[in-house]
């Protein structure tokens, strides 16, 4: 049997549970622990569960125990538990991590950002885990803020890694705050294991039920669509980049806008009158990045704005380090965040659910998504193969990665994004009622006793209710119109302006 040094420490004592609520030792990974012997972060939550709940929006996590940090010897041993995704508990891999100073703490500030909450969004999630992505002989971990205003990733190189990758996919991980708190103290080379061989046992069962806001799933898979449409905007160095982020989070302004710009080959930031440069909302979000700052070699950031907007732009910062990079983006409006109603919603309309299924075995044999070698095998437009591989990404079904320039295969362990999709959903409803009519440019979207009025012109969409009004997302009726001109098959009546049905006057162009 190993004999595991407990490093000093951690929440509520280091003390595991079992279903009755009283100490237990566990067994993890074929390794057996005492009550006082485990070094992840106490109890999961206030109240362990013995059966996944099966009410609507629920998704459960199910662990055989907390992540730990241990020593055996002179080793460092991380162990991170598993659950979701290609098998209940999967193990992805098992190996030895080298530089671990600077993976630890990258991994440890990107497991941070699920826990952070500095935009005040209409969206607060409970989750807290981040997902593991593994293949061939790379790992990525990606979390989501739990305002879902920021999305973080690290990639872990391969040269990084030497070990075996045993499963390829994606997980939920567990990520206490005393095993991220331990991450940032490892110095050298660490053992790691992600994942347990062994099945789940009645009674040493970790079970977390945690509420998935539907938002919040579309935020994060939107993150990814929005990547693939950003465009670089400054190539910094070490040192400007230190810099850069530094006076970032250093003067963010009351009002939450921050402007970057280069002058001389010095970044500057202005945060008082007229923000100057490239538009940063709610900079402070940077600032976990402070932590690695000191190991960043180079820093690249892309913007992302939407049709007609000048003012917002999603900012993504991309912080290379000796062996591994770690993805930062900010939403456009720090108060919204990412809702997967705008960017999300809008490649989903363009890809009919019953193709992204035809396209499953191609999936298999790919891990970075090529546009052409999609269009080859499928026999498609190039266009076509852009479209279905951003609906995979807003189905959570792949990311983005900036430095490749291209979508990397990924199936959160999630429930299928796509169907959380209410208004696309509501607008395939629409179009097959035959609630459209049409003349020129000009629609009309009857839903009972109010109709609303939907332009379509190079400005982009118009419409008269409310949501098009408030915010910038796509509204149902938008998504009506669009969805009956891409999928044809709907009846779509031409209307008379005479027509006595009421028009909705809220206004809007997006």
């Amino acid at each position: 049997m190993r004999e595991i040094r407990r490093i000093q420490g951690g929440d509520k004592g280091g003390t595991s549970y079992d279903t009755s609520g009283g100490p237990a030792g566990g067994i993890y990974g074929g390794r057996h622990f005492g009550p006082n012997e485990l070094s992840g972060s106490g109890r999961h939550h206030s109240e362990i569960r013995g059966q996944a709940s099966d009410q609507s929006g629920y998704h459960t996590y199910s662990y055989l125990a907390p992540s730990e940090i241990g020593i055996d010897g002179l080793r460092t041993e991380v162990w991170v538990t598993t659950s979701g995704g290609m098998a209940h508990h999967p193990y992805l891999f098992f190996g030895t991590v080298r530089n671990g100073r600077v993976v630890g703490r990258s991994l440890a500030t990107v497991l941070d950002n699920s826990h952070q909450d500095a935009g005040r969004t209409r969206v607060i999630s409970p989750v807290k885990d981040a997902i593991i992505t593994a293949h061939e002989e790379s790992l990525r971990f990606e979390s989501f803020s739990a305002d879902a205003g920021v999305y973080a990733r690290l990639d872990v190189d391969s040269d990084m890694l030497y070990g075996d990758i045993t499963g390829m996919g994606a997980t939920s991980m567990d990520a206490l705050p005393g095993f991220r708190s331990r991450l940032k103290s490892i110095v050298g080379n660490f053992v790691l294991a992600v994942g347990t061989s062994d099945g789940p046992r009645s009674g040493e069962r970790w079970t977390k039920v945690v509420a998935l806001p539907s938002p919040w799933l579309r935020g994060l898979s939107e993150a990814g669509v929005i990547a693939s449409a950003s465009v670089l905007e400054f190539e910094l160095s070490g040192a400007q980049g230190r810099q850069a982020l530094h006076s970032l989070v250093r003067h963010s302004g009351a009002h939450g806008l921050a402007g970057l710009r280069m002058v001389a080959g010095r970044p500057v930031v202005t945060t008082a009158g007229a923000v100057e440069g490239l538009p940063i909302a709610c900079p402070k979000r940077l600032e976990p990045l402070l932590a690695i700052l000191p190991d960043v070699e180079s820093v690249r950031i892309y913007s992302h704005r939407h049709h007609g907007s000048e003012d917002l732009a999603t900012v993504s910062f991309v912080l290379d380090l000796d062996g591994v990079s770690i993805t930062w983006m900010l939403s456009a409006d720090h108060t919204v965040g990412f809702t997967g109603d705008r960017d999300a919603l809008d490649a989903l309309v363009n890809v009919h659910p019953d193709v992204l299924r035809d396209v499953d075995p191609f999936l298999t044999n790919q891990y970075y998504l090529s546009e052409s070698s999609f269009a080859r095998a499928l026999g498609i437009s190039h266009r076509d193969a852009i479209d279905i591989i951003a609906a995979l990404a807003a189905s959570g079904r792949a990311g983005y990665d900036l430095t490749a320039q291209s979508f990397f295969q990924r199936d959160l362990p999630f429930p299928d994004v796509g169907k959380t999709q209410a208004r696309l959903v509501g607008a395939r409803r629409l179009v097959d009622a035959g609630a459209i009519s049409s003349r020129g440019s000009m629609y009309r979207v009857s839903q009972g006793s109010l109709t609303n009025r939907v332009t379509w012109d190079a400005g982009g969409f118009a419409c008269t209710c409310s949501v098009d009004a408030r915010t910038s997302d796509l509204c149902d009726h938008v998504i009506a119109v669009k969805y009956s001109q891409v999928h044809p098959g709907g009846e779509t009546r031409p209307y008379e302006e005479a027509e006595s049905t009421p028009i909705a006057v809220w206004g809007g162009r997006r």
